[in-house]
Formats: C-alpha cells, structure tokens, sequence
C-alpha cells in the first residue's frame, strides 16, 4: 500500500476481520496489527 493511497470499504473490514481472528488465536493487538498491514501491503 503506497503512502497516501486511501482503502475501500471493503479492504477495511477484510482488515478488521484479519485483526480479529488474530488476536483470538492468541496473538496480541500489537502483533495481530502489524500481520494485517504487512500482509495487505503485500497485497
């Protein structure tokens, strides 16, 4: 994701739902952040 570049709707909660299974696997928020947002820059 290249900075300035604005999400979708849709990216956002695909997001928030990473964040979520995530953090109740065990990982803490910090961890479960920086997962998501590595991964979607990846994307």
């Amino acid at each position: 994701m290249a900075k300035g570049q604005r999400l979708k709707p849709e990216q956002i909660v695909t997001l928030l739902r990473q964040i979520d299974v995530l953090t109740t696997n065990g990982k803490t928020l910090a961890q479960a952040l920086q997962s998501s947002v590595s991964l979607h820059a990846i994307a």
